[in-house]
């Protein structure tokens, strides 16, 4: 959407993708794709992100904001999605919405996990009726929506505290820099080799190279089949230690 007569549709675009050149971030890429030029980025001054909000950036004398309308203070729309404001100086010139789609295997994933005694929960920072709407198709149990990072994190906190003296297990999956302390508080960080920021990477513990949910519930199972074995194999070495004592003390060892 174009707000000022000064701007075109291709230029409010244009202001976004320089914006959004320096993230790995879903929506920066989708803004990127969109976009489909290369991007001269030594024109770029004083770059700045702000986690949940938005990033600022100078070009050519001009002071630009891109985020939510909290840090652009423009008028909120009311379309469905994820509504990307673009304000030069002082004047709010557009806006981008972008609106999510499932990934394919998404419905499948949280299902298997389910089938093994898994509870899932989603923590978006998307409003509540996208949300909602994403939650509810692919079945979460738990939808909570409208979160800053720092939101996450006292969240998973929150949960951890509850499971410490059981012998339950919190993982977090995520892919975005904002994910990154989640993913380190979590007893299992699990995160995108693909699409994840390098953060996101570094404070994991488990990387899905190929981006795909399904790995997640196969990791599960691959490491209790390993647990499985390493029991096995202890329980294997005590009962030969314990027969070879046995024998000794028989004196045909």
């Amino acid at each position: 959407k174009v707000y000022s007569e000064q701007y075109t549709k291709d230029q409010v675009l244009e202001f976004a993708a320089i914006g959004e050149c320096f993230s790995n971030h879903p929506i920066a890429i989708a803004i990127l794709k969109k976009y489909g030029k290369i991007i001269e980025k030594n024109n770029i001054k004083d770059f700045e992100e702000i986690s949940g909000k938005g990033i600022s950036y100078k070009l050519d004398n001009k002071n630009i904001k891109i985020g939510n309308c909290d840090f652009t203070k423009s008028r909120k729309e009311n379309d469905p999605g994820t509504i990307i404001y673009v304000k030069i100086d002082n004047e709010v010139i557009g806006a981008l919405i972008l609106n999510d789609t499932l990934k394919s295997e998404a419905k499948e994933a949280i299902n298997s996990l389910k089938n093994i005694g898994i509870k899932t929960k989603m923590f978006t920072g998307d409003n509540s009726e996208i949300a909602l709407k994403a939650g509810n198709e692919i079945k979460v149990d738990e939808i909570k929506a409208e979160m800053l990072p720092q939101d996450k994190y006292s969240q998973l906190e929150k949960i951890i505290e509850i499971n410490k003296n059981t012998i339950n297990k919190v993982a977090f999956v995520g892919d975005g820099i904002n994910d990154s302390p989640v993913l380190a508080l979590a007893d299992i960080g699990i995160s995108m080799g693909g699409i994840g920021a390098s953060s996101a990477i570094e404070a994991s513990d488990v990387v899905i190279m190929t981006d795909n949910l399904n790995k997640i519930e196969e990791s599960i199972r691959i490491s209790k089949k390993t647990n499985k074995i390493i029991k096995q194999n202890l329980l294997f070495a005590l009962i030969i230690k314990i027969l070879v004592l046995i024998l000794s003390v028989l004196g045909i060892a």
